[in-house]
């Protein structure tokens, strides 16, 4: 045999052992540390803020419109009986926002417009407190707003309301006239509370 062919018979012989030691190696090894992996996968579980609000003791949740009627009170004076309105009858009405059940604080705007079902056009806000012991404010067209912490008690609103007889309201006199002649004669407000949780 020549030299060369032996040569190459050693080299291609060193090559076939190279790659089987390389391969037990690597085979050694995924062995060793291959039965001290593990996977696991687990579950956070954490509990989701109530978002439970109470209107005049009404959950609203899921709710588009409150099913309860709010019930404003006219209280008589020497020439209006109580509990109707007339012409420059003045009153109010409560809203009572109820957090207890609410993990959150929120943000709350209130809106009042005369209802377009409403006989009486001329019924307008006029001032609002917040708790019997609040400092009345002039109602605006932009509303009442705030925010309430969240699993607090019931606030409440008082919002006074009147039947604006004044020069230049939407019904003159004969209107007024017509309205209480009218058996079926309705007085509506719209009452708009928008509730959103407050993030910052």
């Amino acid at each position: 045999m020549s030299n060369a062919s032996h040569k190459k018979r050693y080299i291609t012989m060193f090559c076939t052992l190279l790659i089987v030691f390389t391969c037990l190696v690597v085979l050694f090894y995924q062995i060793t540390y291959a039965k001290y992996h593990k996977e696991i996968t687990g579950t956070v579980e954490n509990d989701v803020a109530d978002w439970h609000i109470k209107i005049n003791n009404e959950d609203v949740y899921g709710k588009s419109k409150l099913t309860n009627t709010i019930q404003a009170t006219f209280e008589n004076n020497n020439y209006t009986k109580d509990g109707v309105i007339a012409p420059g009858s003045v009153g109010y009405f409560y809203l009572d926002i109820d957090a207890t059940n609410c993990d959150v604080d929120f943000n709350y705007t209130i809106t009042l417009a005369v209802s377009q079902d409403s006989t009486l056009q001329d019924l307008v806000p006029t001032t609002y407190q917040i708790g019997t012991g609040g400092t009345p404010t002039a109602y605006t067209n932009s509303g009442i707003t705030g925010s309430i912490v969240k699993n607090s008690a019931s606030q409440r609103f008082i919002i006074n309301i009147k039947w604006n007889d004044s020069t230049g309201q939407t019904q003159d006199n004969a209107a007024d006239t017509a309205i209480g002649a009218n058996s079926s004669a309705t007085a509506l407000m719209e009452v708009t509370i928008n509730l959103s949780q407050k993030t910052s």
